[in-house]
């Protein structure tokens, strides 16, 4: 298996080497050059470039000029000096393309390098991250780089606020989290389509019609940056971006769906409802039937089997402070990519009422969906998108045949020396969690800071209390 994986992932990382060497030796040159200017010097060469963006094609230099001029506003900032490795990335980047870059290899100042090169054409230039601390930390380490050179650069709010996402969006540079960006894609195209300006498919052109035009949040998709590219266009492709219609406000039949939580405790696995997909089976749906209450049948806005099976499988599929918690009173979902609470969130078709009758809370209206697209198809928007991620040869294929992405395997600044432990097997949950304690307390003594991974926030909670 390690021979084939070698085999598989040993032509992009040459044909990597290959393409680059000749645009890093440019760049290095470059960097040399711009050591000796003033920062005056720096922001007319910027403002020239800019000038250039005009020109089709560009130059074949130029985008070695751009990452070579960041790259020496970011030495001036803060000290620090871009491996090669790092400019590899940057030019694959710059380029359109994957780039795999291993952890600790410095995806954060890699970012920088393509993000200026975009910036240029003054059309803005996206950097999506998977959470809002990684946006609002790599875009404190970025913003007085792109000040040094003249350029703006702004940070999504996180939390609904189009003023101050408006004012973001209007800078050469944004950083924000994915999902928010998608979702002010959604805002706009309901601002649209209440002027009278949107179609169900949300055509770009339509922009560019004569009606008065509502204000938007965004200005255009140029260009996107996204970190962690194959979970976003791979892992979470199915998983929909929705805006839902209507306020969080108490359910007017919250009878209908605890009616259906008690019946689903009645049902038995196997016999009634099947394991895989908690379909009822012909036996179910009689049981189901037989203890339907004749008050809950007005209510019904949809079959009665639909609200039983809804209801087991908020029982049997989703499972408390893992998939949802429970927050001062409500459900909240928990992003399961990421592990992030999403109180804006809402599951559809009756689901989220039927996990908040499981869960023993206040149920809610359920929400109609106003707007909807998947992330794949909101970055297919952008005029070119490029990414980063440590697993990219894996989807290589996948992200050629869906995206028309190449991916390049960067390769490490200096050798790995991780060590790959045996896994340890114990008998129950608190002998590992002791066993994971002692471990990271001799760590710490040592000054060795330690990560630690789990699969649930209930995990983590009694890992830390441990």
């Amino acid at each position: 298996m390690r021979v084939l994986q070698s085999l598989l992932t040993f032509e992009p990382e040459r044909r990597t080497t290959r393409r680059n060497a000749a645009g890093l030796e440019r760049t290095r040159e470059f960097a040399t050059l711009f050591r000796e200017d003033s920062d005056i010097r720096l922001r007319e060469r910027t403002n020239a470039l800019r000038d250039e963006c005009n020109d089709e094609p560009a130059r074949a230099d130029f985008t070695a000029e751009a990452v070579a001029l960041i790259a020496e506003a970011v030495r001036r900032e803060h000290g620090l000096v871009p491996y090669d490795c790092q400019l590899l990335a940057g030019l694959a980047l710059s380029e359109g393309r994957l780039a795999e870059m291993a952890t600790g290899e410095g995806k954060t100042l890699v970012a920088l390098l393509p993000a200026f090169r975009f910036a240029l054409h003054g059309l803005g230039a996206h950097v999506a991250t998977v959470n809002s601390y990684l946006a609002r930390r790599d875009f404190e380490f970025a913003r007085p780089a792109f000040e040094r050179l003249g350029l703006t650069i702004g940070l999504l709010p996180g939390k609904p606020n189009p003023v101050a996402a408006r004012a973001a969006y209007q800078c050469h540079v944004t950083y924000g989290v994915g999902t928010d960006f998608g979702f002010d894609y959604l805002r706009d195209q309901l601002a649209l389509r209440a002027a009278g300006r949107a179609e169900p498919r949300f055509h770009e052109v339509l922009l560019r019609r004569t009606t008065p035009r509502p204000q938007l949040i965004q200005r255009g998709h140029a260009f996107a940056i996204i970190d962690e590219a194959d979970s976003v266009l791979i892992d979470e492709a199915r998983s929909p971006l929705i805006i839902a219609a209507g306020m969080k406000r108490p359910s007017d039949t919250p009878e209908l769906y605890l009616h259906a939580d008690h019946v689903a405790t009645q049902m038995a696995l196997g016999e009634d409802f099947t394991v895989d997909t908690h379909a009822l089976t012909g036996a179910g749906e009689g049981r189901a039937m037989a203890l339907l209450a004749d008050e809950v049948i007005p209510l019904l806005q949809r079959g009665w089997s639909h609200y039983v099976e809804t209801a087991l499988r908020a029982r049997h599929r989703f499972r408390r402070d893992v998939h949802y918690v429970v927050h001062e009173g409500k459900v909240v979902i928990v992003d399961e990519f990421t592990g992030r609470l999403c109180p804006e969130r809402t599951w559809r078709a009756g689901m989220h009422q039927a996990v908040e009758a499981c869960a023993g809370v206040t149920i809610t209206d359920e929400n109609s969906s106003e707007a909807t697209i998947t992330r794949p198809a909101h970055f297919q928007i952008y005029r070119r998108v490029c990414g980063m991620t440590g697993t990219a040869a894996e989807v290589a294929s996948e992200m050629r045949a869906s995206y028309g992405l190449e991916t390049e395997v960067i390769p490490l600044n200096r050798p790995s020396r991780r060590e790959l432990l045996p896994d340890r097997i114990f008998a129950t949950r608190a002998q590992k969690h002791a066993a994971v304690a002692r471990d990271v307390w001799a760590r710490r003594s040592e000054g060795q800071p330690v990560l630690i991974g789990t699969r649930t926030i209930e995990n983590s909670e009694a890992l830390a209390e441990a």
